[in-house]
């Protein structure tokens, strides 16, 4: 399973990213697809965070984080 569309504390959502991607993968997705939500004001401080955090948690978690946005 994926899911292509979630979001962080970074906007509106709940978890830390490493969280978040850490039920994913209890309950057995293969991919998770972060997008916080972002728009001019925040791009410039959000974005670059998703690529890292995505890249981290790819290579410690045993599954696939792919940083994404919503506008």
């Amino acid at each position: 399973m994926y899911d292509l569309h979630t979001h962080t504390l970074l906007s509106d959502g709940e978890l830390l990213p490493s969280e978040l991607v850490r039920r994913y993968k209890v309950f057995g997705y293969k991919a998770v697809v972060i997008t916080d939500h972002i728009d001019e004001s925040n791009a410039e401080l959000i974005i670059p965070k998703i690529v890292n955090v995505a890249k981290k948690l790819s290579k410690s978690c045993g599954i696939k984080v792919i940083p994404g946005a919503e506008l």
